[in-house]
């Protein structure tokens, strides 16, 4: 289950459209155990509230494919373990008749992290003849990722390719038992020794202000080479493909040539991400991303092989999920987003003409996402998830319009004691239009204030669980006694080149929405207006940032980033041309010195009235330094963890579950006066006791504060 529910995220503010790579695959990260995890039937939970562990040990979907003919869908399911600090996996497999139990196929490998850490889902694929599933699997750190089988009637697993590098991707070719596959070379350990033998000139292409070894750095930097290969089940052989295979199967064919519709006479930056061949070879489709004055999307584009003609498939969308081929290559499926919240729409394109139509739209407040069609395209399976439940895979029948139940992955979940949330919108004082999640605390009465917390970036129909990055536990503040603002920064604005006052609105115009619908939960006597908390992740750290510099609205945070002038320096190549194209290009002290002023959270730290506590990765913790040390030294209250062994989102069990506790602690303390006096706690609730004392102190001799 994702809590960015776009397959983009941003990474310190910069949009990267994730891919995944086995060489980040092959980062460290949290364990793996070998235990196949497994799926009650059903579970007799007391009624009680959700607790932080619960919210941490969700059976997460991680890639579901319903069989050609329809009778069986494959899916894959994974899970934490607090104690073990690692990751379980399963592979299953369901009949799609009614009352059919899931079975067990075992362990389904390692998870799919991406370079940033994220895991991402892979859904499994099923022989044209709907006899077996295969899966890209990676069974131990010691092992390399390779396509493995698994047959119907056997729960075995059966390891396909052997090659001694990464399988990255790979597909069945039509009509034959073969399967096309690339393989994605690892660093030879001669280059590692090689860089380390001599100085190395530095250029900037690659991340400096990361915590790793400049050889390590250089490397991660680099493309990885692909090789592209056969594997011929009848034969039980793999070879490597033909220049001729290669052109006829590799989804991609020519993609860096490739340009998308109306690039010419306009500003727009237009850049090719993938594509897929149809099955008879006469089309090719391909995913691009837009970005100009009216935002960034994600869309669609054909190109007919005879002639090259290109048509844009979904001009008018916002942002495009998944997309596939139908079997008889005249028609394109995708699922697509409006960048409001609500449900993705499952849709048909046309080859012939490029039309398009709605198949499926969500018929109530319910949010469906991971949708997979048999050859018929009669039956779609899913996932479905609500604000309080999380996700559970449905059947959809077309023709009778029905949708049923096949897998409850969260049996448990029916004796929890969940809040209800309500939507709500509004147009800020920039002409922008936001949407929030307003969640009430478990043991709500009418009549009496509350405690808020807002949480930032993105939300919307589907299981509230953690917000971005899944560090606040909405659940879990609702059951202490808080309420929670879901809160979503909705479509990416458009910047020209240069233009920061515009840049400036990804921050401003989110903080003057939180501030207005903050304002309506006040007047309507929900919350008290002297304990209201805000917290972010990635983006949403920013947003944070920005608000506890510009506004008094907030009393606590956790989470608030800034850019400093000091990043422009360590940023690399990279960051120094998005800032320029931010209008913060050029030495920080000159021409950009009063911008960057505005987006420092260092440089303002005079102004924050707030105490904050950051959670930083330890590959990214030099980043945040200068806003630590600056808020420390002018007295204000501030606190930074850092957690080894993390990238971008922090993934280990241990970790998250310690961030969701502290969180928790944090805005008990600073919002409620409430000291845990649990012995394994009283160290923090000492420190913080002091940290209050010292704030006290540092505003009875007039630090300047506010604005």
């Amino acid at each position: 289950m994702r809590q960015c529910r776009w397959t983009f995220q941003m990474v310190i503010g910069v949009t990267v459209l994730t891919a995944t790579h086995a060489s980040a695959q092959s980062l460290p990260g949290p364990r793996f155990d070998r235990t196949p995890l497994s799926i009650p039937a059903s579970v007799k939970v007391p009624q009680r509230a959700v607790t932080p562990m619960d919210l941490l040990t969700l059976r997460d979907p991680k890639g579901l494919s319903i069989s050609p003919d329809g009778k069986y869908v494959a899916f894959v399911v994974g899970q934490a373990s607090y104690e073990k600090n690692a990751y379980k996996t399963a592979m299953y497999v369901v009949a799609t008749r009614p009352g059919a139990v899931p079975k067990n196929l075992g362990s389904a490998g390692m998870p799919h992290w991406d370079e940033i850490h994220q895991w991402i889902p892979e859904p499994p694929q099923w022989s044209p003849d709907s006899r077996s599933i295969t899966y890209r699997m990676r069974r131990g750190e010691e092992r390399t990722w390779q396509v493995w089988m698994w047959r119907l009637k056997s729960r075995m697993p059966e390891q396909l390719t052997h090659v001694h590098e990464d399988v990255e991707s790979y597909e069945w070719i039509p009509g034959k038992e073969q399967i096309f596959f690339s393989v994605s070379k690892r660093t030879d350990p001669s280059e590692t020794k090689e860089l380390t033998e001599a100085s190395i000139l530095y250029d900037g292409n690659f991340r400096p202000w990361e915590s790793v070894p400049i050889a390590e750095a250089i490397l991660r930097a680099r493309i990885t080479p692909k090789e592209y290969w056969i594997c011929d089940l009848r034969k039980g052989s793999e070879r490597k493909a033909s220049l001729t295979e290669i052109a006829r199967f590799e989804p991609v064919p020519g993609l860096v040539e490739r340009k998308s519709p109306s690039t010419k006479g306009t500003n727009d930056d237009r850049s090719v991400e993938e594509g897929k061949t149809s099955p008879d070879g006469k089309y090719a489709l391909f995913l691009y991303s837009i970005r100009n004055q009216n935002g960034w999307a994600r869309r669609l584009f054909l190109e007919y092989g005879k002639t090259g003609e290109r048509v844009d498939l979904t001009p008018g969308a916002f942002f495009i999920d998944q997309y596939w081929w139908g079997q008889d290559g005249k028609t394109v499926y995708y699922s697509e987003s409006n960048g409001d919240g609500h449900s993705l729409r499952l849709m048909a394109g046309s080859s012939a003409d490029g039309s398009s139509r709605a198949i499926f739209v969500s018929p109530s407040s319910d949010y469906f996402s991971e949708f997979s069609m048999d050859r018929s395209s009669e039956h779609i399976v899913c996932l479905r998830e609500r604000n309080t439940s999380p996700p559970e895979i449905v059947l959809i029948d077309r023709a009778s319009e029905c949708m049923r139940v096949l897998v409850n992955l969260n049996p448990e979940f029916g004796g929890f004691t969940l809040s209800p949330a309500s939507r709500m919108e509004g147009i800020n004082s920039f002409g922008d239009a936001w949407f929030a999640y307003l969640v009430k605390p478990v043991d709500y009465t009418p009549g009496k204030k509350y405690p808020l917390i807002v949480t930032t970036y993105r939300c919307g129909d589907y299981f509230l669980r953690g917000a971005s990055g899944d560090e606040s536990p909405i659940q879990g503040y609702a059951a202490q006694g808080f309420a929670a603002l879901c809160f979503d920064v909705g479509r990416t604005k458009g910047v020209t080149p240069g233009d920061f006052r515009t840049k400036l609105l990804d921050w401003s115009s989110p903080t003057a929405s939180i501030e207005m619908a903050v304002r309506q939960l006040i007047q309507s006597g929900l919350v008290d207006p002297e304990r209201v908390g805000i917290t972010g992740f990635s983006h949403g750290e920013e947003i944070v940032g920005y608000a506890v510099t510009h506004s008094l609205v907030f009393h606590a945070a956790v989470g608030a980033a800034g850019y400093d002038p000091s990043f422009f320096y360590i940023g690399g190549n990279l960051w120094q041309k998005m800032f320029e194209r931010w209008g913060l290009g050029g030495w920080p002290e000159g021409a950009a010195k009063e911008r960057w002023q505005e987006i420092s959270l260092s440089l303002r730290a005079d102004r924050v009235t707030v105490p904050i506590l950051e959670n930083a990765s330890d590959s990214e913790y030099i980043s945040y330094l200068p806003r630590v040390i600056a808020l420390r030294e002018l007295g204000k209250p501030v606190e930074l963890r850092i957690y080894p062994g993390e990238r971008h989102v922090r993934n280990q069990p241990k970790h998250k579950h310690e961030i969701y506790v502290r969180s928790l602690d944090w805005f008990r303390f600073w919002l409620n006066g409430d000291e845990d006096v649990s012995p394994e706690k009283a160290e923090q609730v000492n420190r913080w006791k002091k940290m209050r004392e010292q704030d006290k102190r540092t505003q009875s001799l007039n630090v300047p504060a506010g604005q």
